[in-house]
């Protein structure tokens, strides 16, 4: 019965989100090791002092693939339902560099012994830098007319979520992005306008269910799902062993394989590596995208709640 509950609430979500059309995000392929990266809902489930960095190289061997890089660190406020954070997040492609800056603020409501929902705020600015030295022929081709400088541009930056999760279940609705930029061009000066737009808001579902398998192996089910223009998906699998060594696989539909590997080093650090396959076109052009992530969780024996989500 528990079990068709937990589907019946994902439909639930899913039916929410089927109409919603969005624009495309940094993508991860370990975000469910860490999920404040993307979601100011979920840091209210760590309880303590919590930090994540991870890197990734997309499409290597490819001309200036993307590259990302993210810090996200969040703790809980003592006798309170608050948790706050700060985050950064930087990517690079071709001539567009960009860095944000980020803070966090969460509410954690208890629903009843064995079940919480949350729902997080995250509100801060991003810095892009255009650069025109990296084009070819920039300064000779006039239609281009730009020359070989930077352009700096500021967009303010607002992501909103809410969070429901037990011991070994958790569904999350998320809008990476609240304000749209619009960047208006006069000449060769840039001007970035930002407003809130329904129409175009992105809208993430992620949800996740752990089983035991036996006292020394779990297996992890989760799935992202990504609803814009079009639907996005991943569905990931992983077993644990032993609650140290986490071997798994992903499936990004039409676009990657990925395989997923994870060492919990001691009950306050856990490293993680991805490797993305392409199954696009993509595969003939490039070698494939790397990952690194490393979680910090002090995990304090006087600061442990009654329940803590499950990280997959």
């Amino acid at each position: 019965m528990k079990l068709i509950y937990k589907i019946a609430l994902i439909g639930l979500v899913l039916s929410f989100s089927s109409n919603a059309k969005a624009q495309n995000q940094s993508t991860l392929s370990q975000y469910m090791l860490y999920q404040p990266f993307l979601n100011p809902a979920s840091i209210s489930t760590y309880n303590d002092l919590s930090f994540g960095l991870v890197h990734r190289s997309q499409w290597t061997g490819f001309n200036d693939a993307p590259r990302t890089s993210m810090i996200s660190l969040n703790t809980p406020l003592r006798k309170t339902n608050f948790s706050i954070g700060i985050g950064y997040q930087g990517e690079e492609i071709g001539v567009l560099s960009s860095d944000a800056l980020f803070s966090n603020l969460n509410y954690r409501f208890q629903l009843n012994q064995t079940s919480f929902i949350s729902a997080g705020l995250s509100l801060g600015i991003d810095m892009f830098q255009l650069r025109y030295d990296r084009l070819i022929n920039s300064e000779e081709d006039p239609e281009f007319g730009y020359g070989a400088g930077t352009k700096n541009l500021i967009n303010p930056l607002a992501r909103f979520g809410l969070n429901y999760f037990t011991n070994d279940f958790y569904v999350t609705a998320f809008i990476p992005n609240l304000l749209k930029p619009v960047v208006t061009a006069t000449g060769t000066e840039y001007e970035v306008l930002s407003s809130f737009d329904v129409e175009n808001l992105h809208y993430y579902v992620q949800a996740g269910y752990r089983m035991e398998v036996s006292s020394n192996i779990d297996a992890n089910f989760s799935t992202l799902i990504k609803v814009s223009s079009k639907t996005q998906y991943d569905i990931n699998a992983q077993l644990v062993f032993n609650k140290f060594l986490g071997v798994g696989v992903s499936y990004r539909v039409n676009s990657a394989i990925v395989g997923l590997a994870n060492i919990t080093l001691s009950k306050k650090v856990k490293i993680g590596y991805s490797y993305d396959y392409s199954i696009n076109g993509l595969s003939n052009v490039q070698n494939g995208t790397h990952e690194i992530l490393a979680i910090f969780d002090l995990n304090r024996e006087s600061f442990k709640a009654k329940i803590q989500i499950p990280r997959f």
